[in-house]
């Protein structure tokens, strides 16, 4: 796991785009990062960023510039209530990079079919009706991750400079 994405306040979101509608793929993606803001984290939305522009790109360019995204974020959210390959080589990056990754599903069928299919060693599935439920769960998880990583930091960093008795001086 990359500990310095703990403490990076840039969220991912993930999941589905082509496969769905465009207010699903965009109204939740909108909303997260409303409420992310309020926590003062920030996001990259791969929705917004290519509405525009994904037609001028090849899915190479795509895939690069998403790449560059989930190594520079601190976290990967998504909702995740249908397949998506765009979404499966999300989850791939994540992996190779050791990011934390939250999946989100609103509904218990959902859930239990996603857990079958994706290895729940490697990422959280939340199984929550609210949006604003699911990333208050992920991004807590982050925050007590944080908190461990910097605590960990400071004992190791307490005992490099603990000072040796006369015994351990070899002089």
């Amino acid at each position: 796991m990359d500990i310095e994405g703990f403490n990076n306040r840039m969220v991912y979101l993930g999941g589905p785009i082509d496969l769905v509608g465009f207010d699903e793929a965009g109204d939740w993606r909108q909303g997260a990062a409303e409420i992310l803001a309020r926590r003062a984290y920030a996001t990259f939305d791969p929705f917004a960023a290519f509405s525009n522009v994904a037609r001028d790109l090849h899915g190479h360019q795509v895939m690069a510039i998403n790449r560059t995204a989930i190594q520079v974020c601190g976290m990967f959210f998504a909702r995740f209530e249908s397949e998506s390959i765009g979404t499966s080589r999300e989850l791939e990056i994540c992996r190779q990079f050791g990011k934390p990754v939250f999946l989100w599903c609103r509904q218990q069928k959902e859930y239990a079919r996603l857990e079958k299919a994706i290895s729940t060693s490697d990422c959280m599935l939340i199984l929550e009706p609210y949006l604003g439920d699911a990333l208050r769960v992920a991004v807590n998880h982050m925050e007590a991750h944080a908190r461990k990583a910097e605590e960990e930091l400071g004992q190791l960093m307490f005992e490099i400079n603990e000072p040796q008795s006369e015994e351990d001086d070899p002089a």
